[in-house]
């Protein structure tokens, strides 16, 4: 039991016991009552105490309530009425005491459930806490593994383009040794000796080139004004343009000029043709068949 309330009980019990000593050494000091005798005299009455009544003593019977006098009686009265009280006393105390450990035991009970609620929340808390930090590792592991993906991208097409830039650079190489080749074999296969000969046929003409070496050619039909080009490759300082008839049905003239970095052919027409080129076997002949 809690130390305050043993203390009040202890309290109330010391009071009731003082009140009940006070109330005997009253009774000790009041003078003796006097009887009358048979004879008619006055005769003391011998004394007699009253014996101390405890709070929890029963009522006296009847016929002892009549032995006594109007004042022993009231005295019993107000020993019956403190006994009461105090008993009413302890009633209440114990009453309090009783809330008051109930009270205790609520507040223990809350303290102890706000203390499982608060531990509760702690540790909602530090799971929380571990998850987002969980979250965090993640989104740091995933956002490493983006950077290292891209940088192996970057290094990937760095590779590719250097690879590109390499294969462009063999290209160009490939190309310069062709063209150089190109040129050599066009150095080796330009003739030493050339004619052209421009001929009527039926409406229209006919072009012939004769060299001492095969033939590499392009010929292109223009207009405004017509005319037809035969594109040689190399240079043929020997080639001559050759006298035409001024009777040809469809051509005027033959000029001769270089043309990106080869020679070329020009052969003036009177009207919009037809080309047709035609190589011998062993390509040193062509025959260019212009028709209206």
């Amino acid at each position: 039991m809690n130390k305050p309330i043993l203390i009040l009980i202890l309290g109330v019990v010391l009071l009731g016991m003082g009140l009940l000593l006070v109330q005997q050494y009253q009774e000790g000091r009041q003078p003796p009552m006097v009887a009358e005798s048979s004879s008619g005299t006055p005769q003391e009455a011998p004394a007699q105490a009253a014996p101390p009544q405890m709070p929890s003593q029963p009522p006296q019977p009847a016929a002892a309530q009549q032995q006594m006098t109007p004042q022993q009686q009231q005295q019993l009265a107000q020993q019956q009425q403190m006994a009461q009280q105090q008993q009413l006393a302890q009633q209440q105390a114990a009453q309090q005491a009783a809330q008051q450990q109930a009270a205790q035991q609520a507040a223990q009970q809350q303290a102890a459930q706000q203390a499982a609620q608060q531990k509760a929340a702690q540790q909602a808390a530090q799971q929380q806490a571990a998850q987002q930090q969980a979250a965090q590792q993640q989104s740091a592991q995933q956002a490493a593994q983006q950077k290292a993906a891209q940088q192996q991208a970057q290094q990937q097409a760095a590779q590719q383009q250097a690879a590109q830039q390499q294969a462009a650079q063999q290209a160009a190489q490939q190309q310069a040794a062709q063209h150089k080749a190109t040129q050599a074999g066009k150095q080796a296969a330009t003739p030493t000796t050339a004619k052209l000969v421009v001929s009527t046929k039926d409406t229209g003409a006919n072009v012939r080139l004769s060299a001492d070496a095969p033939i590499s050619y392009k010929t292109t039909l223009l207009s405004s004004p017509f005319r037809a080009t035969i594109d040689l490759d190399g240079q043929w300082p020997m080639l001559k343009a050759p006298g035409v008839n001024k009777g040809n049905p469809v051509v005027t003239n033959v000029r001769m000029g270089n043309w990106r970095g080869g020679t070329q052919v020009v052969i003036d027409l009177k009207v919009k043709c037809k080309l047709t080129p035609v190589l011998s076997k062993n390509g040193t002949v062509l025959d260019l068949r212009i028709d209206p």
